[in-house]
């Protein structure tokens, strides 16, 4: 069912609880929650803005590639930050963001969640969402970044043949996972709740203190897997991640490292 705009920023402010969340808009449909956030003011540094649609129609994912997003069948949502100085880590951050979208399931009894480098949710061997972490614009040290989160609750047939994901695996969704679908605007809630806590942390640590746990849920570790680089293509066996949220390959006896935004990941056959 989808809420009125007020009835559905209430419900998401109120599963959020005690969380510094400033501004928050819900439309029914939007090209791209992503981009109209870039596109308003950066909120100051420790307030959380954020944006929610029922429906997409110019869904964002890494590298531009869209990401199908019809109306009901998932959660669209997107969140603001300003950092009062520059994290170490800073291209980490979906990382980070990965373990607290996890967590927000976890609050919500779904679990067995995996994640992969750099930016899926994975659950049953399929692709059960991402996340787009930008970077708006630095100003006197106060880096502004833009999160996107989307999770697969309930696809259509259509819309479920038309996700190839490019690491080789089919979408899941939640309705598959667990027989029900949560309220997106709980959900909303939870992954807001989780976020705020998660950048206030990484804004002081950076990644390091979400290596552990990324570590337990890593869906790439000891698997065979193959980096196409532009030049050649790297194959080994996933290894973890570095303390920067490099992916660790190990080639030939040696570990190699992938930066993110170099390469894509794929799973070897």
């Amino acid at each position: 069912m989808t809420l009125s705009s007020r009835a559905a920023a209430a419900a998401i402010r109120e599963a959020a609880g005690e969380i510094p969340l400033g501004a928050l808009e819900v439309f029914a449909q939007i090209d791209s929650t992503n981009s109209w956030l870039m596109a308003r003011p950066a909120p100051p540094p420790g307030q959380l803005d954020a944006c929610m649609a029922y429906g997409q129609t110019a869904g964002r994912g890494r590298h531009g590639r869209a990401w199908s997003a019809p109306a009901g069948a998932g959660l669209y949502l997107s969140m603001a930050w300003t950092f009062p100085r520059r994290p170490a880590t800073l291209p980490a951050l979906a990382l980070a963001a990965g373990v607290a979208v996890r967590r927000a399931l976890a609050d919500l009894d779904i679990t067995g969640v995996s994640l992969k480098w750099p930016n899926d949710l994975v659950a049953a061997d399929g692709k059960l969402g991402g996340i787009l972490a930008e970077l708006r614009g630095e100003r006197g040290g106060q880096p502004s970044v833009v999160i996107g989160v989307g999770i697969n609750v309930a696809l259509p047939e259509e819309a479920r043949a038309a996700i190839v994901p490019s690491w080789g695996r089919g979408p899941v969704d939640l309705l598959t996972l667990t027989g029900d679908t949560p309220a997106l605007e709980r959900l909303a809630g939870r992954v807001l709740a989780q976020a705020a806590a998660m950048l206030a942390v990484f804004g002081a640590q950076g990644f390091m203190a979400f290596r552990d746990e990324f570590a337990a849920a890593d869906y790439l570790f000891g698997r065979s897997l193959r980096c196409p680089g532009p030049a050649t293509t790297l194959s080994g066996e996933g290894a973890g991640i570095d303390s920067d949220g490099a992916l660790r390959v190990l080639h030939a006896g040696e570990v190699q490292r992938v930066v993110s935004g170099d390469v894509s990941v794929r799973l070897a056959p």
